[in-house]
Order: C-alpha cells, then structure tokens, then sequence
C-alpha cells in the first residue's frame, strides 16, 4: 500500500475507503505530486492503494466534479491544467477576503500578531537567502493565513478555508515555471511587499493596506501567467 495513502488511513481511520482514496488524490493534486496533465492509471493506482476500481473511479468522479480532474471523450482522466480563468477568479476571492479581513484587523492587531507576522517574514528572507522554495511558499501562506486569523471573523476564516487548497496548488505551481535567472518566486520584493502590508497593519490603515494587498496579488497573478513579469517595489499610497 501506499505509504502516504496509508497515512492517510490512519489519520481518519472512521472514513469510508472511497473518502479516503478523494482525500489522497486532492492532497496529491493540491501538491502537484500529480502534476497538471498527469493521466490517472486507474487500474495501477487500484493496486498501488489496494482499493477496488468503482471505489477509485467513484473518488476520481468527485474530483471531475470539482474541476481538478478531467474526464476525456475517451473516458481517460488527466489531472486538470492550470487555468488563466481559474487564476483570475482564485485571486478575485483572495482579493475580497483579505482586504475585508486586513481592514478589521487594523482595528485589533495586537503586539503578539505583529511579532507573529515578523517571524514569518524573517524566516521569508533566510528562505530567499537559501533558495529554499518550499519553505518560502509555506511561510508565503502562513502570512496570508494569519491576515485571516488574526481578524476573528469566523465567516472569512471558514470562506478562506475553502479556497486554501487552491492557494498551495497555485503557489507550487510556480516552482516549476521555467523563469528568468533575475525573476525567481524567491524575489525579494515580495517580501519588501509583505513588510508594507504589515507597516499599515501596525499604523491601522485600511486604504492604504487594501491597496498594498491588491497590488501584491496583481503582481502574483502576473507571475503565474507571465514569468517575464518583472516585479517591482511599490510605495505607500498617499
């Protein structure tokens, strides 16, 4: 069996066998351990996780219903590319809930979330330093995360939840983008952007902490799409 799936098994031992093999795949497709393109060999995988076939296709036809599988005319199942469309509507989302939750956060942010944050971009630049990509990305989300947690507002927590899985699939993505030698996702700039973000936090700005969001996710939607994109240092708008 395999050995991420049987941990799986073992996390949620209460689960049926078709909710256990959806839970593998997503978290598979999510990390881009299945890459986008990547055909599913429903037989190999039936060994490979020691399930029966119908309970595989079953979890596999959830995963078609949330768009991050592919059925084909030919009833093959591929892993689903990554959209321009998809791209600008999870953006969009990310767009609304944290500006909301930045502006009620530059009410309540307390000397513990700040340092809370500041951690986090600290170990962002050692990262960068390193070369360390993964860790960079989860530092990346654990910034935005916090943006989230910190407001206390339970229905943005629980809409961010939603979207969260999407966010890491989008954020590995780029790890694969082929970019320029002076254009990596390792830049700089997206943490100079992080510490503005946070500099209106802590000065209780909502339109300039708004703004500095906005920018940031334009420039990371530009990213993904383009890596010729050239981030650059944005200032505080007056």
């Amino acid at each position: 069996m395999n050995q991420r799936f049987r941990e799986i098994a073992t996390e949620f031992p209460s689960e049926s066998s078709n909710k256990l093999v959806y839970k593998f795949l997503y978290r598979e497709i999510m990390s881009l351990d299945l890459k986008p393109g990547t055909r599913l060999n429903l037989s190999q995988l039936s060994k490979e996780l020691e399930v029966s076939r119908t309970t595989l296709r079953d979890a596999v036809l959830t995963l078609v219903d949330e768009n991050l599988v592919e059925k084909t005319h030919d009833n093959k199942f591929i892993v689903n590319e990554l959209k321009t469309k998809e791209v600008a509507n999870l953006y969009a989302s990310r767009r609304i809930i944290e500006c909301g939750a930045a502006e009620i956060l530059c009410e309540i942010i307390t000397e513990e979330g700040i340092e809370v944050f500041n951690s986090l971009l600290d170990q962002m630049e050692q990262a960068v330093k390193t070369f360390d990509f993964d860790l960079f990305s989860k530092l990346d989300q654990a910034f935005h995360k916090n943006i989230v947690l910190q407001c206390n507002n339970e229905f943005l927590i629980s809409m961010y939840k939603i979207i969260a899985g999407h966010i890491q699939r989008y954020l590995n993505y780029t790890s694969f983008i082929d970019y320029p030698k002076d254009r990596t996702p390792f830049s700089p700039v997206i943490v100079r952007q992080h510490r503005l973000i946070l500099h209106s936090l802590k000065q209780g700005i909502p339109a300039n902490v708004t703004y500095l969001i906005r920018k940031h996710f334009s420039d990371a939607e530009k990213l993904i799409l383009n890596p010729d994109y050239r981030l650059t240092f944005t200032k505080t708008k007056k």
